[in-house]
């Protein structure tokens, strides 16, 4: 009789949080600045993970960052000292999060998955392995804020959290009672960067649900003034301070051909914006109204209202993947740089992970969130030189941006390899971009062949070039005619009528089929049929269907009339 409560208490025992928590020991290596063609040697990193559900067995979660250029991991749990290999199933980088799968069952016997909070807030517990132990601190949670993932630029809520705790943001889990509130992603001071389960949950669900994630809209593609002055709302014609001015239109951007330069965005999504940028979020009150992107992903079209020429207009915003990548100078590098070596010149192209060897290089870091355009995709570095008597007199010059070979501009790798087949009267001639140090490079044209051959024989080079990934494609410039607006037509294609609905900014690509049906007369409200006649040019029998408008009156929704 008195053991009958022991054991039925013991049965309905939460698990120990240390049950849900491994370590991970990462080693990884990224690339030589200097010599892209070697890796820099192994180093090790510790990082936490959590448990959570997986078929046909648990796996683990973390922080995208934490398992970045990853050459091996392995896992340990309970401070134990042995440890069982483990192998990145799934790496988002937008989204800064990374499932982890340890193909020995067993590991998993004495774990158990940890169940997530719905709504962290208040006081949490920061936990971790440290030394074989497991060490917890007394956390608060002060405040939500919108923040830029550490390894994109998807921004995101992420929660601040007060915490005593040394060295933190390794993937630390951070626990409200018995549920997971979220994961560490960096700490100063005693602030700690926490992204919050919610987060969590909704990314686990899609990658575990459709074994992959679809593309995320990243960033808007624009650049934004707030609106703060009551002057410069009234030369505005707003009443009041209230949206955003844009400013900047990049093409490749969500924006490009829906928002134009000096509309003023008044509201995302259906929800206002203010002058600050800023919509209120019904959980965690004003965030910056990019925020609502992570919820969303590439195709999903979000309505918007603009005040464009003192009208207020509302357009629906068809979201394209606007990512890193489509920096000019990349955050991260996702493979191994692109470089070329050309007589003992070493060229590579300009990441944001490449260290500021000089001021200019310094400057061109403020330029990482500038936008690509079509003629200027990549910024390419003479990165080094190494020495031989075909560049002799260059030895030593190092980390220039360069601007133009045989008068061909430059701005990628794959460029210099073509330029380099037009020599100018007998010389190659590499111009850099102005800087106090050396204007210009004047090579032997006949010579650089043999010269590279010996030059890569002498200092071990197992190839000269690497052409790396290509940019992504930033579609069409960004038209400057008007963009249509919401509503429906009626539009013949030749052997029978289908019903569609025009939506600003799609091109070609963008457009689905459409089922066939009978004529069904329908309202175009404004538009006008020759000009959404041009918005189907070219792509015969397909028409835009199917997407979700998120809120939208439904009769000017999607698809066959």
């Amino acid at each position: 009789m008195i053991l009958l409560p022991l054991v039925f208490g013991a049965a309905l025992a939460a698990p120990a949080l240390e049950d849900g928590v491994v370590t991970l020991k990462v080693t990884w290596q990224s690339w030589e600045v200097t010599q892209p063609w070697v890796k820099t040697n192994p180093t090790l990193r510790i990082a936490q993970a959590v448990v959570v559900k997986g078929s046909p067995h648990p796996l683990l979660l973390t922080t995208a960052q934490m398992v970045a250029h990853a050459t091996h991991i392995r896992a340990s749990k309970h401070g134990e000292p042995g440890e069982a290999p483990a192998r990145v199933l799934y790496e988002d980088r937008e989204a800064n999060l990374a499932l982890v799968a340890v193909d020995e069952p067993s590991f998993f016997d004495d774990l158990d998955p940890i169940r997530m909070a719905r709504r962290p807030s208040g006081d949490v517990q920061i936990t971790r392995w440290r030394n074989n132990q497991f060490e917890t601190s007394r956390g608060r949670v002060s405040r939500a804020l919108v923040a830029e993932s550490a390894t994109g630029v998807l921004k995101s809520v992420a929660l601040r959290v007060q915490t005593d705790i040394q060295g933190g943001g390794w993937s630390e889990p951070v626990f409200s009672g018995r549920a997971l509130a979220g994961l560490s992603t960096g700490q100063t001071g005693s602030d700690m960067q926490v992204l919050p389960a919610p987060f969590l949950s909704t990314w686990l669900e899609e990658v575990q649900g459709t074994g992959r994630m679809r593309p995320w809209p990243g960033q808007i593609g624009a650049i934004f003034q707030e609106i703060r002055s009551p002057t410069l709302a009234g030369w505005l014609g707003l009443d009041s301070p209230r949206g955003i001015l844009v400013r900047r239109v990049d093409q490749g951007g969500s924006a490009c051909g829906v928002i134009r330069k000096d509309d003023v965005l008044l509201s995302f999504d259906g929800l206002e914006i203010d002058g600050d940028g800023n919509i209120r979020d019904p959980d965690h009150g004003l965030l910056w109204f990019e925020v609502l992107l992570s919820s969303h992903h590439a195709g999903d079209v979000v309505p918007i209202r603009v005040r464009r020429d003192g009208v207020d207009r509302d357009l629906a915003l068809p979201l394209r993947s606007y990512t890193a990548a489509s920096w000019l100078i990349p955050s991260d590098l996702v493979g191994p740089p692109a470089y070329l070596v050309a007589g003992g010149l070493v060229f590579r192209e300009f990441d944001a992970t490449y260290p500021t060897a000089s001021s200019e290089l310094g400057i061109l870091k403020q330029m990482k969130r500038t936008a690509q355009t079509a003629d200027r995709r990549r910024i390419v570095l003479l990165s080094s030189v190494l020495p031989d008597p075909y560049n002799l007199g260059y030895q030593g010059t190092s980390h220039l941006p360069v601007a133009s070979v045989n008068d061909r501009p430059i701005d990628a790798v794959r460029d210099m390899v073509e330029a380099l087949e037009h020599p100018v009267e007998g010389f190659h001639v590499i111009r850099f971009l102005p800087n106090p140090r050396l204007n210009e490079i004047v090579l032997d044209a006949a010579t650089l062949g043999e010269a590279t051959t010996r030059i890569a024989q002498a200092y071990g080079i197992p190839a000269v070039y690497r052409p790396g990934t290509q940019p992504p494609d930033l579609g069409p410039a960004c038209a400057s005619s008007e963009s249509l607006e919401v509503g429906r037509l009626e539009l013949d294609l030749g052997d029978g009528q289908v019903g569609v609905r025009a939506l600003p900014g799609l091109g070609d690509a963008d457009l689905d089929v459409a089922e066939r049906s009978p004529a069904v007369p329908g309202d175009c409200g404004d538009l006008d049929p020759l000009e959404a006649r041009s918005v189907l040019d070219g792509v015969g029998e397909r028409a835009v269907v199917g997407r979700d408008l998120h809120g939208l009156d439904p009769g000017v929704g999607l698809g066959p009339l």
